[in-house]
């Protein structure tokens, strides 16, 4: 009874020890195979399988899962079927295919492995911030300078039809106006732009293109000369309107913050002047300016 035990035994532990087929790939030309019992394949290891129609079919072993291996066939795997018994092909030294260890041929692998290009991230809704100066002047008959002032704000950035255009509203204070040699204008102006982007290159360095119009509420308008500092806000309209053009860069910081670098140049379309009766103006002033600044965009 004791010998009879111990060769149902030894027939259990054989059986459990021989590697099989357990997945046949649909072109037949690749397998996923058991490993044997506390003995596990290795990349390049040749092997056989043995079918029931006494067809012997080689191959090497190209992948090493953790449940056994994946192996690539030297021809079609026509009359094996899943739990065939696989062997060690002791008659060819192992041969390591570095593209095979890999993976990349099996074809039968767990889960599909993920491609090697990353697939760029959609943009977000986007809080920017921005800051510069302005170099100001109106339009004059006048030999008149610029006035070097300040542009600062808010704005959002609103991705339209995927990462490359997006909309921009903001609120930005712009100090405008022009000097001569005697005097200065000051026009302090809060700006409501809505502009349209675009950005050419998605990356970690991105030129944009800026356009759009804008609408500024007056604010202040003084006049500073020799003899001290004049409020003439009455001779300004208090309303401006024009169009804004410019071109940037933006530097991905990380995942979700840009640095940008932008120029600008404003071109108001309406006559500052205010209308005062039996005043005539032969040509109006308007607003100019060439706008430089910095900005931060932190996507929500």
């Amino acid at each position: 009874m004791n010998r009879l035990s111990l060769l149902c035994l030894f027939i259990m532990v054989s059986t459990l020890q021989a590697s099989e087929v357990v997945k046949i790939s649909k072109n037949k030309m690749n397998m996923a195979i058991t490993h044997d019992l506390g003995t596990e394949w290795k990349v390049g290891q040749n092997i056989c399988v043995q079918g029931n129609q006494d067809s012997k079919i080689c191959g090497k072993v190209v992948k090493v899962k953790k449940a056994g291996a994946i192996c690539k066939m030297n021809s079609a795997l026509n009359g094996i079927v899943p739990g065939d018994e696989v062997t060690a092909d002791e008659a060819n030294e192992p041969i390591v295919d570095p593209m095979d260890q890999e993976g990349s041929a099996s074809g039968l692998e767990d889960s599909p492995t993920p491609k090697s290009s990353k697939k760029k991230s959609k943009r977000k809704l986007g809080l920017g911030v921005r800051g510069g100066v302005v170099l100001a002047k109106m339009t004059s008959d006048v030999d008149i300078d610029n006035r070097t002032a300040l542009d600062a704000g808010i704005f959002l950035d609103v991705p339209i039809g995927g990462n490359i255009f997006a909309l921009e509203p903001g609120l930005a204070f712009v100090q405008k106006g022009a000097e001569t040699s005697i005097s200065a204008t000051g026009l302090d102006y809060i700006d409501l732009r809505l502009l349209m982007k675009a950005r050419v290159i998605e990356g970690s360095f991105t030129p944009v293109f800026y356009f759009g119009p804008y609408s500024a509420l007056l604010l202040s308008a003084k006049l500073n000369s020799t003899s001290g500092t004049t409020d003439v806000k009455d001779y300004y309209k208090g309303v401006d309107f024009g169009i804004l053009g410019g071109l940037g860069f933006d530097f991905r910081v990380s995942p979700s913050v840009d640095l940008g670098l932008a120029a600008f140049y404003s071109l108001g379309l309406l006559a500052l002047n205010a209308d005062i009766e039996g005043v005539t103006i032969q040509n109006p002033p308007k607003n100019r300016g060439l706008h430089f600044g910095a900005h931060f965009v932190f996507q929500l």
